[in-house]
């Protein structure tokens, strides 16, 4: 049925149900954030939102598998614990329901401490333009 598809099953690992919270396999340590202005915002470490460099990227890229007709082992269920996921950690504002660029470790389990977040720039690539995408 899936002779080689490595891709898919990492990704379907990278997003496997039920991973601790603040924990998840797609936090990104401070250590390894790409410059000192996000490690100086995020010393713990975070969580990406955008389309292009987050979570809701393979989020999107399982979703066009499973409408491509494709099944495999725990792909329905990936989709959907970070559909869960994003939706979990949106943000709301005077305009309408938005996402932050990235979320610190330290605000990622506590729903209150997310929702304090500041949105992002409008873009394909962050906040509501890139998610909703999805």
């Amino acid at each position: 049925m899936w002779p080689d598809a490595p891709l898919l099953e990492y990704l379907t690992w990278l997003d496997e149900p039920a991973q601790p919270v603040g924990k998840e396999r797609w936090f990104i340590p401070a250590a390894l954030l790409p410059n000192d202005l996000q490690r100086q915002d995020s010393p713990q470490g975070h969580f990406d939102c955008g389309l292009a460099h987050g979570i809701p990227g393979p989020l999107a890229a399982l979703a066009l598998t499973w409408l491509a007709g494709y099944r495999y082992p725990g792909l329905h269920e990936s989709i959907a614990y970070l559909g869960n996921w994003v939706v979990e950690h949106q943000i709301h504002k005077e305009w309408g329901i938005d996402w932050p660029g990235s979320g610190p470790f330290e605000h990622a389990s506590l729903s209150r401490d997310w929702k304090s977040l500041s949105a992002t720039r409008p873009a394909w690539c962050y906040g509501t333009p890139g998610v909703a995408r999805i």
